[in-house]
Order: C-alpha cells, then structure tokens, then sequence
C-alpha cells in the first residue's frame, strides 16, 4: 500500500511507503486529515465495458475492490459499498476490503457497518495501525470514548509516529474529563505535526477550561499562523483575551473572524459583549443587533442568549420596553433562563410595573435555587425584597 495524508480527497497525495498492491482506503476525522492506502499508478476500470473486459484476465475480487475505490472518490458511495461487498463475497479474506467498505460505510452514517468492517479488517490482519485509528474514529463518533482510547493506544504501539491518532485520543480523553491526558497528547501530534492548527486549537480549548488563558493565547495565536482564514480560532483567541482583561484586543479578533465571515453570530455576540463590559452600550447594542440578524453558527451559545443579552444592552440605555419585547423572545425560546426573568422583573420594575415584576423575579429565584445557584437566588431574594 501507499500511505497518503490527504486534507481533502481532492488534493494529491504524498507518497510515503509501499506496502502492497492492494487498494485500501482509511478516512479518519482526527484533525480533519483522511489517511488513504493506495496502489503504485492504478488502473482504474472507468466504465462498465472496461470492467467487464477485465474480468476474464484478472482477479474479480481486485477488480471489484478497485471499482469501488473509483466510485468512493467520485462520491457514489452506496456503488462503492455493493463493489466491495461482491469483492468480500468472492473473497471474504482480504482486510483491505473489509477496510474500505468500513471507510465508505462511515460516509453514507453506517456507524455500526463500519464498525463491524474495521473489527473483521482487524481479525485479518492484527497489526496495522491505521484499521485501529479508524476504528478509533468511528468509536469516538458514537460515543464510546473509552473503546475509542484503546484502539488509538493499540494504533500508536502499532505505529509511535502517526500524529493523528494522538490527536484522536486526546479528543476522547477531553469527552471523558480527562484534561490532562487530553493535553499530553496534543502535545505529542504537534510534536510529530508541527503545522497541526486543530491540535493547538483543542490544546488551547483545554488550557483555557483550566484557567491558563495566557498558555491558551499562545496556542490559538500558533494556530492562527498556520491557518488565518480560520475564524473560529480568531473567537476563540478573543475570548482568551477577554478574560484576560484585553477587552480591545478581543474586538480586535472578533473583527478579524468577521472579515473570514460577517455571519458569524457567535463573533457578533462576543463583540456585545466585550462593548457592554466597556461601557460602549451603543456598539453592543448594534453588535447583538447582527448576531441575531445572522442567526447562523452560534457555537455554544444560542440565538436566545442574543435576546437576553440584546435586552440588557438597551436596558442601560434606558429603553426598558424595548428590553421586555427582548426577553420576551429569550423566555420564550429557553423558559428556565433565570436571568432572563430576573432582567425583565427589574426593567418591568423600573417602569412601576410592581405586580409583573415580582412575579418574574420569584421565578427567577425558583430557578435559579433549582440550579443551586445559591448567590445569585439571595440576590434576586434581596430585589425582591426592595419591591414593596
């Protein structure tokens, strides 16, 4: 086989070692690469005469297999997936098919079916990394982060330089809590991939979660130089920067994503925010405007939290009705949003609507016990308090 890393399966490959002459495909998410086995200067059969004409003089079980490597690349998963089949039909000993059908089950969301393809690809032949990293893949696909970590570790015995299935296996000890062993090894998939923006994203993702938000900076700041375009990691550095109290350079990022994509709602929404902590309720104001004009890739956040926030902006700037009208829609998108029925039991307070104003900080203080928040409930216990 041909070992490529490919980004996408458009781009050419990049040969690094012959194994066999065997088509085997391997697609993996791991940092958005897709690891491919393939055979030295193929000939494919392009059309249903060509393949016939083949039959006679060559292997049906390679012809089969090499058709269905054909129609994978051209997208027409469900023919590559019957090619592979007929080829395991005709030969049920062969891993690489097993492999394939596996990759390309994956792709049409048969979990389970490629599940079952890398598990009798591995039975076949026990000591090829890749199968593990893919079975890894797709383990940590369906939730089964632990089954994941083991086939990434038998992957890395297997092969101690393949990058990506330390990248995989951090991404499952990170599901599972474990933050530590999540950064060690995206540490080991920079150290043999040095131009890996993901690992340095996910790595920065940890140390932020951890409280390091300097560390955290310098990661997103590295991943931001091996890709630009990349918007995602510009929020990211952002809100590293906010926390850290460079408000201005947060907008400064927030602005740099927007220039990748003024649709980005999530960057419009922590633009708000980081104007509403200066003070700026205007630029807020129109920034929460945007985000939920776009209404599109909100990340972690919601459209809701848009409206409540929207409402606290022009609650400072005093147009307290226009606030209510905001977290009317936050309440009615998310109706055990605490904050939002504290925010509108003050603002319903500061127009002397006394009634409607306890009412809504009771819930809120109902909510927000139910939530444990034990801080926040004697706070809205005290507003409650001062409305008499």
């Amino acid at each position: 086989m041909i070992y490529y890393r490919l980004r996408t399966l458009e781009m050419l490959p990049k040969i690094a070692k012959i194994h066999q002459k065997w088509y085997c495909l391997g697609a993996g998410i791991a940092a958005g690469m897709i690891l491919a086995l393939m055979p030295p200067a193929p000939s494919i059969a392009q059309s249903t005469s060509d393949f016939l004409a083949q039959l006679g003089s060559s292997s049906e079980a390679r012809i089969y297999n090499e058709r269905g490597v054909s129609r994978y690349q051209q997208g027409n998963y469900q023919a590559a997936i019957e090619d592979f089949t007929q080829a395991i039909e005709m030969n049920p000993n062969l891993a690489e098919v097993y492999v394939n059908r596996g990759v390309t089950r994956r792709q049409v969301n048969d979990l389970i079916g490629s599940i079952a393809d890398y598990t009798k690809a591995i039975e076949l032949q026990p000591n090829f990394a890749g199968t593990y990293y893919n079975r890894g893949n797709v383990r940590a696909q369906v939730g089964d982060y632990e089954g994941a970590i083991e086939d990434y570790n038998r992957a890395v015995q297997l092969n101690p330089e393949l990058a990506e299935a330390f990248y995989g296996r951090g991404l499952a000890h990170r599901r599972l809590g474990n933050n530590e062993g999540a950064i060690a090894d995206y540490s080991k998939a920079i150290q043999l991939q040095p131009n890996n923006a993901l690992a340095y994203q996910n790595r920065a993702v940890v140390r932020a979660l951890q409280g390091d938000h300097q560390a955290a900076l310098t990661d997103y700041t590295q991943a931001i130089q091996i890709n630009p375009s990349d918007a995602g990691a510009y929020i990211s550095r952002g809100r590293s920067r906010f926390a850290l109290g460079d408000k201005q350079g947060a907008i400064t990022d927030y602005d740099q994503a927007l220039q990748q994509n003024r649709n980005y709602s999530l960057a419009w929404f922590h633009r708000g925010n980081a104007f509403m902590d200066l003070g700026d309720y205007e630029n807020a104001l129109s920034s929460y405007d945007l985000a939920i004009k776009a209404d599109s890739n909100w990340g972690n956040t919601s459209l809701a939290d848009a409206y409540s926030n929207r409402g606290n902006a022009r609650s400072k700037l005093g147009n307290f009705q226009a606030a209510i009208e905001d977290y009317n829609q936050a309440i009615k998108m998310n109706f055990e949003d605490a904050g939002a029925y504290y925010s509108r039991g003050m603002a319903r307070f500061a127009l002397k609507d006394k009634q409607r104003a306890r009412q809504d900080l009771s819930k809120a203080a109902e909510l927000y016990q139910k939530l444990g928040n034990t801080e926040k409930y004697q706070e809205v216990v005290d507003a409650i308090k001062t409305i008499q």
